[in-house]
């Protein structure tokens, strides 16, 4: 579970590990789908991930990229990966994500699929009502914030420990003469024209009537297929009783109102476009207003941020500004171990992979406050290099498939992890390291002087070592210092360079370096620890003058601090009302020391 005394907060109040499309495994047009995927990502500490819902044969749903050359996987096959690996190394909720494109019939095959492999774990609609009951009281501040719809059924994270949550879009309902019908099952990835998300209507010009009340709150009403929209949406009965976080136009997330009568744990999904045009406008400042707007609909609103539809290769956006809006599940695709995914599993690890981390405490306070905030004083970690040792050769691979936290993933879909390869005579690296810092928010910069200069930089390169990744000794190099406003949420990221090409790394938060001498054992480029290899550095702790810090923003830490005194006086002078016989001593203390 996430940090210990945090498990009763809501969900939006963290940051979720999620994937995108997790069923494919290589680029989105020509890869393949692979059941064993969910299981890798699961046991890697995943708890969102996606299922494309197609009609199949026979009756039988399958999960594939619909109008692509990715193949067809059944349904019946992904719910059993999901129940035998769900729990496994955490029991932190998992949410699963159904882009809908079935028929009404091959839906109620889905809602039985479900109910046969998950059985219990599944939170239904009609549970979810109970479980509400069981608030926290961090949970309970919320209510007000959206008018008359507060976010009551954000549930604390210990009341879902061990269940499953199934989100999908859920169209409009109408009355029982209703004449729209939805096809049964006409709708396949063969006949179905294909509509990517970047074709698609805008995400905040959709009708806002796509999400209404859940099945329960009107029985004697049918759904309305054709406002749909791209998907057909879960339309079926039974399963429609089993979506527990409807999703909610853009439009109405941007508005932070809720359409009338959204029941369960609301979620909107925001493209990468979207997200990119508040971040540009905002002038890439999360203090700014538009950003602002974000970060405080999601203290009690869930957001899923989507990769745009022209990452055909699989890559991945800059995850570091989503989460700093405080879009609590940024989909990326963990099938390629880009620097966002490094960077993915560098947060996450924060809570031990369990796919959980709790946001700051600024995107989380009542009343609001700006994030990040303004900071006086700078955490440093002054890094000295010391020495590199069994860097593989060129043509090596030395996968470490027994050992880590993630060694249970290893077994499935093993290419994304690499094997043993046997190292060449002739062969021999020339290393170089870097050091650089990714911040999710704040101040943050990398350099060799103190204090740093204006413009310095967030990454600094040592010179290479010639022909010497067996035992590279950096007795040259200056230390580097790291400074972050932001440490816990400021990831750091050391690689290894050979000729221009990374060929180890490591990537971890800032502010859990501990003071000393230290190992680091290095990556390979796909993400699996390296037999042998590790980069031995020595690290001291400390902290600097903000320079880089505006006037403004320290006026505005001044004010915290002023405020903080008064409160801490007005305490003292109530208490001196109760108790009187404190006397002097109780004077004196509230007068400043100067």
């Amino acid at each position: 579970m996430p940090e210990e005394g945090h498990a009763d907060a809501p969900l939006s109040h963290f940051w979720i590990a999620t994937s995108h499309n997790s069923y494919v495994v290589g680029n989105q047009l020509t890869g393949y789908a692979d059941e064993a995927m969910y299981r890798r990502q699961l046991l890697q500490g995943c708890r969102s991930l996606e299922i494309d819902c197609w009609n199949g044969a026979r009756g039988e749903p399958v999960v594939t990229h619909g109008n692509t050359l990715v193949n067809k996987i059944s349904f019946a096959s992904v719910a059993k990966a999901v129940s035998e690996t769900a729990f496994v190394t955490s029991q932190a909720p998992v949410l699963l994500s159904l882009e809908m494109h079935c028929g009404e019939k091959q839906q109620a095959r889905i809602a039985e699929l479900l109910k046969k492999e998950l059985g219990a774990l599944l939170v239904t609609c009609a549970e979810l009502k109970c479980l509400s009951e069981a608030r926290s009281p961090a949970v309970r501040k919320l209510e007000g914030y959206f008018g008359e719809h507060p976010s009551e059924r954000e549930l604390p994270l210990q009341a879902l420990q061990g269940r499953v949550l199934l989100k999908a879009k859920l169209p409009p309902l109408t009355p029982d003469n209703a004449d729209d019908k939805p096809d049964d099952d006409n709708s396949t990835p063969e006949a179905t024209s294909m509509v990517t998300r970047e074709s698609r209507e805008p995400l905040w010009t959709r009708d806002e009537s796509v999400v209404t009340s859940l099945p329960s709150e009107r029985p004697n009403a049918k759904p309305n297929a054709k406002a749909a929209g791209g998907s057909k949406g879960v339309i079926e009965p039974s399963l429609r009783a089993l979506i527990t976080m409807p999703s909610v136009p853009a439009s109405r997330f941007m508005a932070g109102n809720l359409p009338a009568g959204v029941q369960g744990l609301p979620i909107s999904s925001l493209s990468e476009p979207l997200l990119q045009g508040i971040f540009a406008a905002a002038g890439q400042d999360l203090r700014a207003e538009a950003v602002a707007r974000v970060q405080f609909t999601t203290r009690g609103w869930q957001a899923r941020g989507f990769p745009r539809g022209t990452r055909i290769k699989s890559d991945n956006a800059d995850p570091l500004f989503q989460w700093g809006m405080g879009v609590q599940q940024v989909a990326l695709n963990l099938q390629t171990n880009d620097t966002p995914t490094q960077l993915h599993y560098a947060l996450f690890a924060l809570s031990g992979g369990c796919g959980y981390v709790l946001k700051p405490r600024e995107m989380r306070a009542e009343p609001p406050e700006a994030w990040p905030p303004a900071r006086a004083t700078l955490h440093r970690a002054t890094i000295t290099l010391l020495s590199l040792h069994q860097l593989p050769t060129p043509d090596e691979e030395r996968p470490a498939l027994a050992r880590g936290h993630r060694r249970a993933c290893h077994t499935y879909v093993p290419e994304l992890s690499g094997e043993y390869t046997g190292p060449s005579v002739s062969s021999v690296s020339s290393p170089s390291v870097s050091i650089e810092l990714h911040p999710i928010g704040g101040y943050c910069c990398v350099g060799t002087a103190l204090p740093p200069s204006p413009g310095a930089g967030r990454a600094h390169t040592t010179q290479a070592v010639e022909k010497s990744g067996f035992n590279a000794c950096f007795s040259n190099e200056l230390p580097v210092h790291c400074l972050a406003a932001e440490p816990r949420e400021t990831l750091l990221r050391v690689g290894v360079w050979d000729h221009g090409t990374l060929v180890a790394y490591d990537t971890l938060v800032l502010g859990t370096l501990r003071a000393g001498h230290r190992c680091i054992q290095l990556r390979s480029r796909l993400g699996t620890r390296i037999e042998l290899c590790h980069l031995f550095v020595h690290v001291a702790l400390g902290e600097e003058v903000n320079t880089g810090a505006s006037s403004l923003e320290l006026r505005e830490e001044l004010q915290k601090e002023k405020a903080l005194v008064e409160g801490l006086r007005r305490e003292l002078r109530a208490r001196r009302a109760r108790h009187p016989d404190v006397g002097e001593a109780g004077a004196e203390a509230e007068r400043p020391v100067l």
